[in-house]
């Protein structure tokens, strides 16, 4: 207030305490916007977060997939391998033997 060392008059100091009062009030909605604005953009982020590991564990889950069937076919093909070595050596010792 201005000069404030002397007296306000009570009308004066009445209207100054009503507008701080109604600046307080403001400023109390303002803030509680505020956290109510943080709050919902902390939900979205955790909604968010799952989202990603939702879809991170779906990739995950579609790799390790790929990787047993990969090791499936590969066995497979292993076992195909060694058994037609194991007909070759076979066909080779008949050979040897008709000899």
């Amino acid at each position: 207030a201005e000069g404030s060392s002397r007296k306000l008059p009570r009308w004066l100091a009445l209207e100054e305490l009503e507008r701080d009062r109604t600046r307080v009030s403001h400023n109390r909605d303002r803030v509680k916007t505020i956290t109510q604005k943080l709050s919902r953009l902390q939900q979205g982020l955790e909604v968010d977060k799952n989202k990603s590991r939702t879809a991170f564990e779906m990739r995950l889950k579609e790799l390790e997939g790929k990787i047993a069937s990969v090791s499936g076919e590969q066995d497979q093909r292993l076992e195909e391998a060694d058994q037609q070595i194991e007909h070759l050596m076979e066909a080779l010792g008949q050979e040897r033997l008709a000899r």
